[in-house]
């Protein structure tokens, strides 16, 4: 009996050692100490930059890191190390390496500047193919950023640089970058297909910008280059998308009027397939800068059946304003229209989420009482 007890326990001390021997070996020194011995190997520096409560970071910890090919890999080609952008020497790190969301793999070269990076969870076959990039894509982040510093302009070039900058995050390095490019390059150069991608970012399209205004001043020359489809469409989302941005937030800068008056002229002007339904969700948006919440009530009510189902979510998922600016009876009407919504909505998705928002609502009308 002892001696099966025993063959049992060394049994599980041995499956115990082999789970900790399995995975990623993270370096646990000081991040100066993992580049010191990246360099001295000849190796890249890879980090995982994470925090404690984000979810995708446990996946990756949990899924992705314990796979035996992942872990072969990067045990034989890196030096790997794990850091918390919110504590410690992390702080400083995250704005030295510009991470902003999390998680971000970042893989440093020997001059401690970043080569590569790719942000998020993937499977272990998507995130080992990302990371041998590395060695792979002459269009990867370090190669594209030494190529700009030696003064590459090219238009091309240009092209890949901010479609990497933009891939990564780097909303406003892209932003500023592309006023330059469109100052100094030929308008129709900059209206084709290779900087389309850029510029129907939801990024960089904002209202009454220099990129708006590119889409609008230069009109019948991406109709030519890109299409008059694909140019529509594309118009018809950005407004769209100004309508959920200002009914979600509101008269924060102050020209939200300006700007909404400005967006209903253009969209008339554009004569687009869905003007109607663009101009209706202006009209609310307007409404609620202004704070006229029976207006704002009345348009949603009279045209109920104009504004998609999609729009109709959009609207009802951003309430957390109203019981805050709105008066009780205007919450509650607020609510009834949400509820039929929810009732003769099929996608489970919405009715699952508004039916939050319902409780959320409720609570906080409740709560005023």
């Amino acid at each position: 009996m002892k001696r099966c007890l025993s063959i049992i326990w060394l049994l599980l001390f041995t499956a115990s050692l082999s789970a900790q021997d399995a995975g990623i070996k993270f370096h646990t020194g000081s991040f100066d100490d993992a580049l010191g011995k990246a360099k001295s190997e000849s190796k890249y520096l890879f980090i995982d930059c994470f925090t404690s409560w984000c979810g995708p970071c446990k996946e990756l910890e949990k899924e992705v890191f314990t796979d035996k090919s992942v872990a072969d890999y990067f045990n034989e080609e890196f030096i790997n190390f794990r850091l918390d952008v919110e504590k410690g020497e992390g702080i400083e790190l995250r704005k030295r390496f510009g991470v902003q969301p999390v998680p971000t793999l970042l893989f440093i070269n020997s001059d401690g500047m970043v080569e590569h990076k790719f942000i998020g969870s993937s499977s272990p076959e998507e995130f080992l193919s990302k990371a041998k990039e590395v060695f792979t894509n002459e269009k990867r982040y370090g190669v594209l950023e030494r190529k700009y510093a030696k003064g590459d302009r090219d238009l091309m070039f240009m092209a890949d640089y901010l479609n990497e900058l933009l891939k990564q995050t780097e909303y406003s390095k892209a932003r500023d970058l592309l006023v330059k490019v469109i100052a100094e390059n030929p308008v129709e150069d900059i209206c084709s297909l290779a900087f389309w991608p850029i510029i129907m970012n939801d990024w960089i399209a904002e209202s009454n910008s220099v990129y708006y205004n590119l889409l609008i001043d230069n009109h019948d020359t991406f109709v030519r280059n890109i299409g008059r489809e694909t140019y529509n469409k594309r118009m018809s989302s950005i407004y769209k998308r100004y309508a959920g941005i200002w009914i979600f937030s509101g008269a924060k800068k102050g020209s939200e009027s300006e700007e909404i008056a400005r967006a209903s002229r253009d969209v008339i002007k554009l004569a687009l397939d869905d003007s109607k339904e663009i101009l209706l969700l202006l009209e609310i948006a307007g409404s609620r800068v202004q704070k006229e919440y029976d207006k704002f009530l009345s348009l949603i009510e009279d045209n109920y059946e104009v504004i998609s189902e999609e729009e109709k979510f959009k609207i009802f998922l951003d309430s957390g304003f109203f019981s805050k600016e709105a008066t009780p009876g205007q919450s509650n009407k607020y609510l009834l229209l949400i509820e039929k919504f929810v009732r003769e909505s099929e996608n489970a998705t919405y009715k699952d989420r508004l039916t939050r928002v319902i409780k959320g609502l409720e609570n906080a009308t409740s709560n005023t009482k």
